[in-house]
């Protein structure tokens, strides 16, 4: 996926042109298990996510964010 540039926040449905790596990732629902993995994936996805960050992220002491953030509203991203 490359490095992070920026964090997208919004409602609704995801616009298809910012469909990306969905960063959380459903387990339990309504308190009921809904998906099980075993805890090497779990290690594997955790790496990634990391590694997806941009060498900023090690320097959070300084208190600037380490990506902007966007907000974006309903399915046409507007």
């Amino acid at each position: 996926y490359g490095v992070a540039e920026a964090e997208v926040v919004g409602t609704g449905p995801v616009p298809v042109e910012l469909a990306d790596r969905q960063l959380q990732v459903e387990l339990v629902k309504g308190g009921e298990v809904v998906r099980r993995e075993p805890l090497d994936a779990v290690r594997d996805r955790h790496v990634a996510a990391r590694a997806g960050l941009p060498l900023s992220a090690t320097q959070l002491s300084r208190g600037e964010p380490v990506l902007p953030t966007e907000y974006v509203t309903g399915a046409s991203g507007s």
